[in-house]
């Protein structure tokens, strides 16, 4: 396994969110504290704040690659257009890998925004099991994305 994954599913072990985990694999090393990088993504985990909307390990990735290649000046088209254009392989990718979903009630079979659904995923393991590959595959992708 990949240092840059294995850092990522230790954070989510820790009970971080996906979102965090993701971001914070790479924060350090992109200039962004790991205190801020926390709060940040925080409120991405378990789908933007637990409704199971986006996944929060996708969200998690594409704030890397801002981080890492967002625009700074307005003017900079080019900027903002290879940061679309990860992103947009990033969706691809991930979709790829997930049977074509993005959203975490989806890739969960529950919803996550319900008492019902929390405790389904509960008594699944599906934090551990959904979540966690989740976690490791959108580092994965950005791995490779990201060499580029």
């Amino acid at each position: 396994m990949n240092k840059r994954v294995q850092t990522a599913l230790d954070l989510f072990n820790e009970n971080n969110t996906c979102s965090q985990a993701v971001l914070c694999a790479y924060a350090e090393d992109l200039g962004l504290k790991k205190v801020l990088a926390l709060k940040i993504a925080c409120p991405f985990g378990g789908g933007i704040g637990c409704r199971g909307d986006l996944c929060g390990a996708y969200t998690g990735a594409c704030m890397v690659i801002g981080l890492k290649h967002g625009r700074v000046n307005p003017e900079d088209q080019e900027a903002r257009d290879h940061t679309d254009q990860l992103v947009n392989e990033l969706t691809e990718k991930f979709k790829n890998q997930n049977g074509g979903k993005l959203l975490c009630n989806d890739l969960l079979g529950c919803d996550r925004s319900t008492a019902e659904g929390v405790e389904f995923a509960k008594e699944n393991n599906l934090h551990e099991v959904v979540c966690a590959k989740a976690v490791c595959r959108a580092v994965e992708i950005l791995e490779e994305i990201l060499e580029t």
